[in-house]
């Protein structure tokens, strides 16, 4: 059963996204943000511990806090074609972590590409009046950040370079 209790979701800041950090990336990355005062908890500390947490049941669980903007931060590219539905059915935003050319990010490459990046999602989320879908990459040390631009149901799919100065 996910917690309510003395985590983020306890002290939750009006009027910033509530960001969930998917069990694909570190839940140390929830505890970095949050100490820089970003409304942010990862699947672990949400769920109580529980490990492999399905898609099926965090989505839906993130999405009875989309009134804070809720924000599922995960590597799962795959789910943005086999979750769509759900996804969509519970107006949550996703932001999608990809490794350029199928190599795998290292964490600290993670980390860094999130702390360059996470300003901006808050920004976009934030004064978006529906769910958004970004995804974020590293092209040598250079954060790239894209939005969708197409229907997340679309065969093929469209973005927006939205540029990030460093």
């Amino acid at each position: 059963m996910p917690l309510g209790g003395n985590n983020a979701l306890s002290q939750l800041k009006l009027g910033q996204p509530f960001y969930l950090i998917d069990e694909n990336l570190s839940h140390l990355y929830a505890r970095v943000f949050e100490a820089l005062g970003f409304n942010i908890t990862s699947v672990r500390e949400a769920f109580g511990g529980r490990r492999k947490v399905k898609d099926q049941e965090l989505i839906p669980w993130l999405g009875k806090h989309r009134q804070h903007h809720a924000v599922w931060i995960t590597q799962d590219v795959e789910a943005s074609k086999t979750h769509a539905k759900l996804i969509l059915a519970h107006n949550i935003s996703v932001l999608w972590i990809r490794s350029r050319k199928k190599q795998e990010l290292t964490g600290l490459q993670e980390l860094q590409l999130l702390s360059l990046v996470i300003k901006h999602v808050t920004y976009l989320v934030s004064s978006a009046n529906a769910p958004i879908y970004l995804w974020a990459s590293l092209s040598g040390r250079r954060p790239k950040l894209d939005k969708l631009i197409s229907p997340l149901t679309s065969k093929k799919l469209e973005f927006n370079r939205i540029r990030i100065p460093v």
